[in-house]
């Protein structure tokens, strides 16, 4: 039996979703590597700039913050990792001993300075969701060619193309024809539900049909 979606799961649906892409907006705090061989070091500014100076099988992560303000005596204590000891003064771990276990077996600890990390690679959360705030897209680091004297970021276009479409639309972007350019439209759009009954105005005549832009071509 058909049940009506609810506007959350009509929402959650429309999510658009972008991939991190490391140095850019949602992936800034992947700051570290895991090389083939398991060193694990913190990326330096060129490979942050240039990931492919990174070497094939290399994962890039996140040292992620693992205390919190809140907690009890089942999540302080002291952590013994590569020959230190981690104690927590005011804050608390996020986990209890069986899963600071857990995760010491899954070697995702990792020690930055005197603080205990969290293990989180790129390549296991490679997307994120997609917002209305876009601090990614600014002419910065612009590295399009230059063709035209008022020219938009590729990346501008291909996002908003990302959250109104869904996949096999077809796109008709009005702002890359030029003078001469046949567009194909509607020649006398119907009103009220009507037909295309009446020749247009534009060019006397009736149905869809391509037009000149200005008039010439």
């Amino acid at each position: 039996m058909y049940k009506p979606l609810t506007l959350n799961e009509k929402m959650a649906r429309k999510i658009k979703l972008s991939s991190k892409e490391l140095g850019e907006e949602g992936a800034k705090g992947y700051q570290h590597v895991e090389l083939p061989d398991g060193t694990r070091r913190r990326l330096t500014s060129a490979e942050l700039e240039s990931p492919s100076l990174l070497p094939m099988g290399t994962r890039v992560f996140m040292a992620g913050d693992m205390t919190s303000q809140s907690g009890g005596e089942s999540t302080s204590f002291p952590v013994d990792f590569e020959g230190r000891t981690f104690k927590l003064s005011k804050n608390y771990w996020k986990t209890n001993r069986e899963g600071m276990e857990r995760l010491q077996h899954a070697e995702r600890l990792f020690a930055v300075g005197n603080s205990l990390r969290y293990i989180r690679f790129l390549d296991e959360t490679p997307m994120r969701p997609l917002t209305n705030v876009w601090t990614d897209t600014g002419i910065a680091g612009y590295s399009d060619p230059k063709v035209f004297a008022v020219q938009t970021n590729t990346k501008v276009v291909e996002r908003c193309i990302l959250m109104t479409t869904d996949p096999s639309d077809l796109v008709f972007d009005p702002t890359c024809v030029r003078k001469g350019t046949r567009m194909l439209t509607p020649l006398n759009p119907p009103v009220n539900g009507g037909t295309f009954a009446t020749p247009s105005p534009l060019t006397g005549r009736v149905g869809v049909g391509s037009i000149p832009v200005d008039g010439e071509g």
